[in-house]
Parts: C-alpha cells; structure tokens; sequence
C-alpha cells in the first residue's frame, strides 16, 4: 500500500509540474529523475512541442540515461551539454525541472551540481522548479554526504592529488 502511495503521489507531481509545462517551451533537466521524466511525457503527450537541454550529470553521467529516455518521446528536441555549460544552455530556457532527493529544515538535498544550477538560474531569471512527492519532505534528518570512487573522475589519478567525488549538493531554500 504504501509503495502505491508513493506511486500515485510522484503521479500527481508529475501532472502538476506538466501544467505550468508550454508548448514551445524549452527545459533544462540534471540527473535523473522519473518524476522529471513523467511530466516532459505528460506534456508532450498532451500536444507540446519541448526542446530539452540535458545535463550530463557528471560523474555518474545520468544525463546519458535521461536523454535516452527523453529521446523516445515524440515532440521532445533532446539537446545534451557537459555540466559546465549549463550556463549557456540556460540562456535559451524556459524553465529547469528537477527531482528531488529530499527536502528538510529548509534544505534541498539532490544530485551534485543542483547547487550552481540553481544558483546560475536565479541570476538569468529562469524559474526553477523542483518535481517531487511530498514522500521527499523529511523533517529529522541528519544529511551525510555520500563520497563516490576518484576513478569516476580520473581514471589514472595523479599522485599528490586528492580526489574529491561527493555525490549530491545542499541546495538553500528561499
């Protein structure tokens, strides 16, 4: 039941984001996120015509997976960038969708580099708009930062070079 739950709230998320979603807009997503995904669908399907900017979303790369995905849906013009370009990408945006990993005590915790797209959005005037169930929204939670492999980021690391691969951003609220 309670995994229904989840599933019929992420839904609703989807839908509610895929309302302020207009034809000819055009997007920009980082990482991951199936509840993302479910909104471009919803508005796509529901007649819009979307180009997409995807970030690569290094180092895991998850921005390859989302573009696969975005790429199967019809009326959707997939665009890939390095994340340091998201800047330039956002220039041309309408909006930056993202997914949630969790919210607490006025924290938006996601994948790492939310933080300067955020931040770079603001500063241009994109609206940003986070997609999520309120499942994300935690209230006692203790934030540890998850370090992935330095091999994600050099494969031959350098020696008396410390590799740092942290794996989500803090991100401010408000």
């Amino acid at each position: 039941r309670v995994t229904e739950d989840i599933e019929t709230a992420k839904g609703e998320a989807a839908a509610n984001a895929a309302e302020h979603i207009e034809d000819g807009d055009t997007l920009l997503v980082h990482d991951y996120s199936t509840t993302v995904l479910e909104a471009v669908e919803n508005a796509a399907r529901d007649g819009a015509h979307l180009t997409v900017y995807v970030t690569e979303a290094r180092p895991r790369t998850l921005g390859r997976k989302t573009a696969r995905v975005l790429a199967g849906i019809s009326r959707v013009d997939v665009h890939m960038v390095v994340d340091s370009a998201m800047g330039y990408a956002l220039r041309d945006c309408d909006r930056v969708l993202l997914g949630i990993t969790c919210i607490t005590g006025g924290t938006y915790y996601n994948r790492i580099g939310t933080f300067p797209l955020v931040v770079t959005a603001r500063e241009l005037g994109v609206p940003v708009t986070a997609v999520g169930s309120g499942a994300k929204t935690i209230e006692e939670f203790r934030f540890e930062n998850e370090f992935r492999d330095a091999v994600e980021v050099m494969r031959e690391p350098v020696e008396d070079v410390e590799i740092e691969n942290p794996s989500y951003d803090a991100t401010p609220i408000g």
